[in-house]
């Protein structure tokens, strides 16, 4: 049963990092093939038919089209459009229930998700982009509503367009 050795495998990491003294622990992502793979659970996200490079690493996720109904949507809002329950809700859950010390969360930033997103540009990538931040804000203030004490946000591909930002 794939989900029992997810299990198990959680379970010896956050024991392995109590054992090693960390102050504050995490599931490590073992239940998702990448970070990019949370959009999965944001409705307007779907077909992860395409699979494409993770830019900078040597690692490969399947791709979301961000769409609504049958057309892709040309004004984006993503509130309330994630599933009833929260994206990382049953994996907080799970850390929880098997660890003493205190539970981090990672969420991929809003920037990263829009650039991995098929069809960024026919939206616009900053409207997306800002609708990605909504929903994995909404999704981080659950996660410390709800026993994390911090949700960390990895954004790594800020540092490769850094021509986009004024400074």
């Amino acid at each position: 049963d794939f989900q029992e050795a997810e299990n198990l495998v959680i379970a010896l990491l956050l024991r392995e990092l109590e054992e090693a003294g960390v102050s504050m622990i995490g599931d490590g992502g073992i239940r998702w093939d990448s970070i990019f793979d949370v959009t999965r659970k944001i409705a307007q996200c779907s077909k992860f038919k395409q699979l494409v490079r993770i830019p900078d690493v040597n690692h490969f996720h399947r791709q979301p089209l961000f769409a609504k109904g049958n057309r892709t949507v040309k004004t984006v809002n993503l509130r309330n459009a994630a599933l009833p329950d929260s994206i990382l809700g049953e994996d907080l859950s799970f850390a929880l229930a098997r660890a003493t010390r205190p539970i981090v969360m990672c969420l991929p930033g809003p920037y990263s998700c829009a650039r991995q997103t098929e069809n960024r540009d026919e939206i616009g990538f900053a409207k997306l982009a800002f609708a990605y931040a909504d929903i994995l804000a909404e999704e981080i203030r659950y996660l410390l509503t709800h026993g994390a004490v911090m949700g960390r946000i990895e954004d790594p591909q800020i540092l490769s367009h850094p021509k986009e930002f004024e400074f």
